[in-house]
């Protein structure tokens, strides 16, 4: 379990939306923070500094939430964090605990790199479920498939390679089918798979399709988010709905989907980063296409 130091005032302002504060405060904790020997990685020294790291990480580029898109940083966080839980697993093969956090590591590095790097993504998402694999029950291996499923997607579709592509989607999709009694994480991780389809479909060249879809995925993101005031994480992924929907179309609907993605984010309580988003959409509905 994360313990509450390791979090400080950062995990607050992140829930709160406040995210370039956020960092500021992740990255005042890990200079001032005590100091992790390569000597002795087994100390809770080295376990809060990879939090740490992971924590500054995931706001700046951790998919699926509110983050400040700058996936170059926060991959350099990830691999520090990487190499402090590599030297623990080294030091106790029975450690379960620390092959989880290597195995999320490596994954988090994975979500990363993948635009950048998607062969390297690739094989980080191998490494991660691999490792958890062997350590996971089955409940957790039904979490961890379609966790990996949809994370491989990414990489192979920025490959070309649709067709493996479209089968790890069409299993993660199947397995999904939530209904409005479904739990909330899995409402939104369906339609977050769902706007994945619809990436594959514009990159195989499906326009009307992948139109036509995300029409639809956008109108059950939002329909999810307003039962849900409290969660800036509906509000994001409304708004990369919106986005990738404007990113299709030209003329009146793309300005339309770019006012609707400012009001999603306009409808949080202010932060810099919320209101540096929704300025973001306002400029881009008001340039002519």
């Amino acid at each position: 379990m994360l313990r509450a130091p390791a979090a400080g005032r950062g995990r607050p302002r992140v829930y709160a939306g406040d995210l370039d504060r956020a960092a500021v405060d992740y990255e005042e904790l890990l200079r001032d923070g005590p100091s992790c020997s390569d000597e002795s990685p087994e100390t809770a020294a080295c376990g809060d500094l990879a939090v740490r790291l992971t924590f500054t990480g995931d706001v700046y580029g951790a998919i699926g939430r509110p983050n400040l898109n700058d996936p170059a940083k926060a991959a350099a966080f990830y691999e520090r964090a990487i190499r402090i839980r590599e030297r623990q697993a080294a030091l106790d093969d029975h450690d379960r605990q620390i092959r989880f956090d290597l195995a999320a590591s490596y994954g988090k590095l994975g979500d990363a790199v993948w635009e950048a790097e998607p062969r390297r993504a690739l094989d980080l998402y191998e490494r991660a479920v691999s490792m958890a694999r062997a350590l996971a029950s089955k409940e957790q291996l039904d979490i961890l498939r379609d966790s990996y499923l949809q994370a491989i997607s990414r990489p192979l579709i920025k490959l070309g390679r649709f067709t493996e592509a479209r089968t790890a989607l069409s299993e993660v999709l199947q397995h999904a089918k939530t209904d409005k009694n479904s739990e909330y994480q899995d409402r939104l991780s369906e339609q977050f798979a769902k706007m994945l389809w619809c990436r594959l479909l514009l990159a195989e060249g499906s326009h009307d399709e992948a139109h036509q879809t995300l029409r639809l995925v956008v109108r059950d993101m939002q329909f999810i988010q307003s039962g849900h005031p409290d969660s800036l994480d509906a509000i994001a992924n409304v708004s990369d709905g919106y986005r990738l929907l404007a990113s299709m179309t030209g003329g009146q609907e793309r300005r339309e989907a770019l006012l609707s993605s400012a009001a999603a984010w306009r409808s949080w309580p202010a932060t810099s980063f919320t209101a540096r988003e929704e300025q973001r959409d306002r400029t881009a509905a008001n340039r002519q296409r």
